[in-house]
């Protein structure tokens, strides 16, 4: 059977592609309303004047143009989708409000040091003395006391804040929080005083996910009770029921290093676990005439009963949609095609929610679980054991090599590392963490004979602390983990080709797909060679915003020298979330770091020794990097500074509230532009923002105006 034979058999393949570029093209380049509908009447008259002159039915060569006109209109509903989804989300054009705000809690709330971060679902604003019903999704930040703690799903509240816009990144290749809230529908935050709300009434709003947050509490009281506490307590209720707000910054880096990150999120796995032990338990079901739609219905009725327990994520959900069409299909004495049941589970949630197509989780598990459907067998079948244990150990290595192979590209492109012991991981990891669930279910189970409930839950808990034991191993050990690899969105596609084309060539042995591969990594190297180009001959000077701090970056190809008064303590975080992912996209090396608190003679000769860079000089309040003269003021050390001629300045950079006044400095320097750090204040920003404009001087501020760029 050749490539196009196999795609018949899909049908949802052939649908679910010009959903997925409708919907992606919609939230990339989103069109005007009524642009959609001109299409779809274009669309709908050409199909009918065709069909009048039967040109389609008369000629199999014409046949192409209704497949074409079909995927054409299936794309414009993927567009419609998206359209839709942002309309409901009233708040969005929300500009100002008056008097007050009635919402409902729809998510778990999070503590942090100051704050209790909840998203609240906005039913009801007072606008003109009217109370107006809306609809949409915000963060708000309460301020911490001993009422914001007990916050929960499904409290009503009634509070008095300003809605604020989401910011912008404000620096180059950073995260983009706003985006990413964006598809979630949430596009306003704010902050809230303990004195500014006021709960109204408890389990408002969604029965279900009341229901579930409810039974989940519950159920990690029994963890409680029977003495997980730490990272046993956060690991087993991450695997078991998908909490995993008390897992801390450690563990989590430990299983992202290791490879085994996916077993902290409930996913098919989890949920092929309790199909198992429901298919085991029913089994006598199988006996009677209608046992096997009794059974299918019990199986699934648990499925979605879990899945809406571990908080309904996509991953989760595309299983149980998956599990429950073959589920039904087997009741119904039908065997479905795996692939047909996996597209047709995604085509389902991208109508339900067509923004899970930017969700990581969402890309991830469908990419593993067609890699796994598809490879598995294929490598498993390279080689053959006859030692049961051996057999299935080839077996995990099978399954560990399918995930990986497709979902790699993915990886890099978003997470920037690869860890090189996934083998090693998955062969302890996959059991370790299989055995936690079952032991969970049976905690559960168990719960009210204390006895046996008090040895499985020693028993969980030895086996848990077994398995991060073993993570934290592996991400110790040497080479672990390849870190800072940077690939472009266009070299993940072009990887995802090769892989095709490799595949294609080793089922159908056309030596066509070898040289469409062999031109792949053509492509691939020439976009490499391209990007080493760009970063040897590149010479840039960056002023970063990271809020409260100064930060101004020197790059000359690969080397990277960043002038910072960040902490030692926030150094790595600060760095991490704001400025490392423009370093990785510029291809650069480890950062030569000096502290601005010792931008002074008294370290002059250590700091030169750490910069080594020829075209980067620097004395006391002066900076010369290539062309570029810089001063940095950050004190008064200018106050008593006199000159009969003013000097030529390309950059002077404000930072640290210094008093130093604009008309001040526009008496000693002819200056091209002033740079206002983020290390000041607002007022201090504003006032001489102000300055500058009376005095016609060029001005930036990076806290208003993002991150200052100069490409010298």
């Amino acid at each position: 059977m050749d490539f196009n034979q196999e795609l018949r058999q899909i049908p949802f393949a052939r649908i679910i592609i010009p959903l997925i570029f409708g919907i992606i093209y919609e939230i990339f380049f989103p069109l005007n309303f009524p642009f959609t509908y001109i299409l779809y009447s274009a669309i709908f008259a050409i199909i009918i004047l065709l069909n009048s002159i039967k040109l389609i039915s008369i000629s199999y060569k014409y046949r192409w143009i209704f497949g074409l006109s079909v995927n054409i209109i299936i794309f414009i509903f993927g567009i419609e989708l998206v359209s839709l989804q942002w309309k409901s989300n009233k708040l969005s054009s929300l500009t100002k409000h008056e008097g007050m705000i009635i919402g409902n809690v729809v998510q778990s709330a999070v503590e942090g040091n100051k704050t209790i971060k909840a998203i609240i679902n906005i039913t009801a604003i007072k606008n003109n003395k009217q109370w107006n019903s809306t609809n949409g999704n915000t963060i708000v930040y309460f301020q911490k006391d001993s009422l914001s703690k007990k916050i929960e799903i499904g409290d009503q509240i009634i509070f008095d804040p300003v809605l604020d816009e989401i910011n912008n990144p404000k620096n180059p290749n950073e995260f983009d929080y706003k985006k990413y809230l964006s598809f979630h529908l949430i596009t306003k935050q704010a902050f809230i005083k303990s004195n500014k709300w006021k709960l109204i009434k408890k389990d408002e709003g969604n029965f279900l996910k009341i229901l579930a947050y409810k039974s989940r509490n519950y159920l990690l009281n029994i963890y409680s009770k029977y003495g997980l506490k730490d990272d046993e307590f956060a690991v087993a209720s991450a695997l078991t029921v998908g909490y995993v707000d008390k897992l801390d910054a450690e563990i989590k880096h430990a299983y992202s290093s290791s490879g085994a990150m996916h077993v902290l999120s409930v996913s098919g796995l989890h949920v092929g676990i309790i199909f198992v032990v429901l298919n085991y338990i029913l089994f006598f079901l199988d006996k009677f005439k209608a046992g096997r739609i009794i059974k299918a219905i019990l199986i699934i009725t648990f499925i979605w009963a879990y899945s809406l327990l571990a908080g309904m994520v996509p991953a989760i959900m595309r299983a149980a949609l998956m599990i429950s069409f073959v589920v039904i299909g087997k009741s119904l004495k039908r065997n479905a095609n795996i692939y047909n049941s996996i597209l047709a589970s995604a085509f389902i949630l991208l109508i339900y929610n067509p923004f899970y197509i930017m969700d990581i989780g969402f890309q991830l598990s469908y990419m593993a679980v067609l890699g796994i459907v598809f490879y598995q067998k294929k490598i498993y079948n390279w080689l053959y054991f006859k030692n049961y244990f051996l057999n299935k150990t080839w077996e995990l290595f099978a399954v560990s090599i399918a995930a990986q192979l497709v979902t790699f590209p993915i990886s890099l492109y978003y997470f920037h590392q690869f860890p090189n012991y996934f083998l090693l991981t998955n062969i302890l990891v996959i059991p370790l963490s299989t055995i936690i669930l079952y032991l969970g279910i049976f905690l559960f189970a168990f719960s009210y004979f204390q006895i046996i409930a008090a040895y499985i839950a020693k028993l969980l808990s030895l086996t848990t602390k077994a398995l991060n034991f073993f993570v934290l191993y592996i991400e110790n050990l040497p080479y672990s983990l390849t870190e800072n690899i940077s690939i472009t969105v266009w070299e993940t596609f072009i990887l995802y080709f090769l892989i095709i084309l490799i595949t294609s060539y080793l089922l159908y042995k056309n030596v066509r797909y070898l040289q469409l591969s062999l031109i792949s990594i053509i492509l691939l190297l020439c976009l490499n060679i391209n990007h080493k180009f760009n970063t040897i001959t590149q010479k840039i000077f960056v002023v970063y915003n990271i809020n409260g701090n100064s930060a101004y970056n020197f790059i000359t190809g690969t080397d990277n020298i960043l002038f910072s008064d960040v902490s030692k303590e926030n150094k790595e975080s600060k760095l991490e979330k704001q400025i490392k992912g423009n370093w990785l996209n510029l291809g650069l090396e480890n950062e030569k770091f000096i502290d601005l608190h010792k931008f002074n003679n008294k370290y002059l000769f250590s700091n030169i020794l750490t910069t080594d860079n020829k075209n980067l000089f620097y004395k006391n309040n002066y900076i010369a990097f290539y062309n570029k003269k810089i001063i940095v003021i950050r004190d008064e050390d200018l106050k008593n500074y006199k000159t009969n001629n003013k000097c030529s300045i390309d950059y002077i950079i404000l930072g640290n509230n210094n008093k130093m006044t604009i008309e001040e400095l526009n008496s000693l320097f002819n200056v091209k532009q002033i740079i206002i750090d983020s290390s000041n204040s607002k007022y201090k920003i504003d006032k001489w923002s102000n300055d500058c404009k009376k005095l016609s001087l060029k001005c930036w501020s990076v806290t208003n105006d993002g991150a200052f760029i100069s490409y010298i």
